[in-house]
Order: structure tokens, then sequence, then C-alpha cells
């Protein structure tokens, strides 16, 4: 389920990062992943920590003009659970909140507020994180049902196109029933990108209201980054105020296939990838500070930092993008996260490095750095 326009001829210094927004765009899909792809988890329930509402790309006029108002349900509030979702082709199933701030993406998909509640008449804009919910977006077909239940009824949505948008153009209104679901392109993007992958559907069938209860539970925060308490007081960690440019997700799975699309379209890939890119930017922040004491509090126990191309060093640019992999064992646990970014420029030479992340207990803890002289 945060547009950064990441700008690599930029370098860092040890006492400032340069704080690279990119055009104002919200996270979504897979956003990072919106992105894009990957903010510090707030308290989805009481919603006392939301992140101030961002832009989103998909404008679409808050309600349609034919309607009378007495039709129209009164909007959610921010942060609350409007329904859900069900795509089995796709293997979603799961709670939408109302908004689609950082935080609330981090976890669920969201119903973009101004955009109509699924089944009244007009567009109503649902948005994930590529990573998680919408990995599998672009396989969806027209036999395909798009399953949402709200207060309101279960109404069922059938695909009829699919679209490549630019991030900052305008979704097309409708007089109908229609549904968009909205996810960065690629889908195996991090971090939000120039582009999203529209599905656009329109309502088949509806059956009358029940009483509406969510399926599940909607938490964040399931791993953390092991780490001393200083160093995130000392430096900020957080994506987007860092120059870590856009980068990819893959995965080296062991698990059987539908135990491996269970983890995809949940909030753990974010999750996971959040707490890896604070273990990142941990490392290098105290790598140039010469902290020797707090980098080795990243470290699994019995490992050292070995080789570290950024002791002291006063000037780091990642030239390319940072790839990342999740490793699944055969129960669909994530075990390990491969960090590798090929060209990095330090000072004045260039070197690839991958960290090995291993996960216990959803801790994260790194394994072994390689460094290769490019």
């Amino acid at each position: 389920m945060r547009d950064y326009t990441w700008l690599s001829g930029k370098v860092l210094s040890t006492k400032m990062r340069q704080r690279l927004w990119g055009a104002g765009l919200i996270v979504v899909g897979g956003l990072l992943l919106l992105s894009p792809l990957l903010l510090h988890a707030y308290d989805m329930v009481t919603q006392n920590a939301l992140l101030v509402e961002a832009p989103h790309p998909a404008l679409v006029k808050s309600r349609h003009v034919d309607l009378k108002p007495a039709a129209l349900e009164p909007e959610p509030p921010l942060g609350t659970v409007i329904g859900t979702i069900d795509i089995p082709a796709i293997h979603v199933n799961a709670a939408v909140v109302q908004g689609t701030t950082d935080s609330l993406l981090l976890g669920a998909p969201g119903h973009f507020m101004g955009s109509v509640l699924p089944g009244e008449s007009g567009l109503s804009v649902i948005a994930a994180h590529n990573a998680t919910y919408f990995h599998f977006l672009n396989r969806l077909t027209p036999k395909d049902s798009i399953i949402v239940t709200t207060q309101q009824g279960q109404f069922i949505f059938k695909e009829t196109s699919q679209a490549i948008w630019p991030a900052n153009a305008n979704l097309p209104d409708s007089s109908a029933p229609t549904l968009a679901l909205e996810a960065c392109y690629p889908l195996n993007a991090l971090y939000l990108t120039s582009q999203r992958d529209i599905v656009f559907a329109q309502l088949v069938k509806e059956r009358p209201a029940r009483a509406f209860v969510s399926p599940k539970t909607l938490t964040t925060g399931s791993y953390s980054a092991h780490m001393d308490s200083v160093i995130a007081q000392q430096y900020n960690l957080h994506l987007a105020d860092n120059n870590l440019p856009q980068g990819t997700l893959t995965y080296h799975n062991h698990a059987a296939p539908h135990v491996f699309r269970q983890f995809v379209t949940s909030e753990k890939p974010l999750e996971l990838l959040s707490q890896a890119v604070h273990m990142i930017l941990a490392y290098q922040d105290t790598s140039q500070h010469g902290q020797e004491h707090l980098l080795q509090s990243l470290f699994l126990p019995g490992q050292s930092p070995g080789l570290n191309p950024f002791w002291k060093m006063t000037l780091v640019q990642y030239i390319d993008r940072v790839n990342y992999q999740i490793t699944l064992n055969a129960q669909g646990v994530a075990t390990a996260v491969t960090v590798n970014a090929p060209n990095v420029l330090v000072d004045t030479h260039h070197v690839a490095i991958t960290w090995r992340i291993t996960i216990i207990q959803h801790e994260l803890y790194l394994d072994k750095v390689t460094v290769q002289n490019l």
C-alpha cells in the first residue's frame, strides 16, 4: 500500500542529510512502497499519532454532482475501519481504513478521502502498497470478483480495464458506481514511483447491508531493529529524510505458494523493510561518526563489523538503487533480509556493499557486511 524524487547527484555530510521530499505525493502501495516504501508505524487503533494527510495523486470529485446529499453516507473519520476488501484471485482479504496517510497505509489498504464510498454513484478509490496487499494487482482479470463490504452492504465489482497512470494526474469520475484500485508501478519497486498501476472496476452486484464486523485487528510494529536507544535519539533513521535511492523487492522463498502469498499480501513486508532501512541508516551514521560501541550494538552477539567502508568517512552517495531480498522459511516466516547497494561513492572511491540481516523472533540484527571495491 510518498512519492520521493531521489537525487543521486547530491552528497551527504556527517553534519546533515539533505531532506529529499519529492512532489509531496502519498505513499501508496508497495507503495513503500508508499514509498511505496518505508516509515515507522503508529497505533492504527487509537490513531493518536497519525501523520498529516498528504496530497493524493488520484484527485477525483468529492461526490457525484447528480446525487442528492441525502443519498450519501457521511465520510467516516480518518483512521476508522470502513469495511473489508476481498479479492480471492490475488489473495487479498483485508480491512480497509478511511484515509491514505503514511501510517495508515503501512498496515492496511486505505480509502481515499474525498472519493465516494464503495457502492455509491461515482468513483471510489482504494489504495495500497505494491509491496503488500496490492503486490499482485496486475494479475486481475475481468472475470475476477472484487468484493467490498461496508455498513451500506456488500458490493461486487468486476474489472473493466487496467492502466498505468501518472502519479500526479487526475482519475476520471463516473456516474455509475465505480472502483479504482491503486498501487505504485512497477509492482516490484520500493518507495513511491512516478507512476501508478490502476485497476478500474464496475459494480455488477450488491447485497443488502448487514452488521459489519472487521475480520482482523489492525496492528503494526511486528518487527524491530535491534540497536542501542541512543542511536535513535541521535540520528534520523527514516527513509523520507535520507538519500537511499529507489529500490526493488525480491524474495528467496522456501514456503508453499499459498503460504508465500499470505505473507506478501499483508502488512508484514513493509513493516520488515522499514526496520531494515533503519538498520542500514544506523550502520551508516554510527560508522561515519566513529561510534564503535553503538555500531557493535547493531550486530548479532559474537559478530563484528569487520571491514567498514563508511568508518569516519565524510561523504556517502548511493549511485544505484538499493535492492532488498526477504528470505522466507518453509513455514512462511521471514528469517533474513539481504540489502545490496551495488554502487556507493564513499569520499572518492566506489564500493559495492551487501548487508546480511538476520531475524530472530521478529528482531533484526546485522549479521554480516560484505564490501567489494569497484
